[in-house]
């Protein structure tokens, strides 16, 4: 399955604060509901949710590590690469990569593909509408969350700041 990239305008360098949010697999809290928040910290958030949101075509690499502990005390470490590029309101493609992952989620306002490089099998699910309502389908179909997903909303900072 052969994927043309996404185009859009020229990637904007403030795209940086999501990229770093997503490598560092930053969870969303509750920001206003924080004790001892900083009080610039609400107006930060806004700030940067309201450039994520207005920017309409982007991309975020990031390199993700997610740590285990077994029954039996041993740490595990599995790392992969994960590279997004989004364009709203309806187009996506996500891929990630490391030893247990080799995938690719791709969406274009009308289908939900995954498609598992090392199985060699895909699912597709007819969807039309935003990227908004494909993140939202797929954990919700799925039971899984997705890291950062929060960040490629529409509007990150009902989300970051949510409780």
């Amino acid at each position: 399955m052969k994927q043309q990239p996404i185009t859009g305008p020229s990637i904007k360098r403030g795209v940086l604060a999501a990229s770093l949010a997503l490598g560092f697999g930053l969870s969303a809290g509750s920001a206003i509901a924080a004790e001892g928040l900083n009080q610039n910290a609400d107006e930060i958030l806004q700030s940067m949710s309201k450039f994520l949101a207005g920017t309409k075509a982007f991309s975020v690499t990031a390199d993700i590590s997610n740590e285990f502990i077994t029954l039996e005390a041993q740490k595990l470490q599995l790392n992969s690469h994960a590279t997004v590029l989004m364009e709203r309101p309806s187009r996506f493609h996500v891929t990630r990569k490391g030893k247990f992952a080799d995938a690719e989620l791709i969406f274009d306002g009308n289908k939900l593909t995954l498609y598992g490089k090392t199985a060699n099998a895909y699912v597709q699910k007819d969807l039309a509408g935003t990227t908004d309502q494909a993140i939202s389908k797929m954990e919700a179909d799925s039971g899984l969350s997705m890291p950062g997903a929060d960040l490629l909303l529409s509007n990150p900072y009902a989300v970051l700041s949510s409780e």
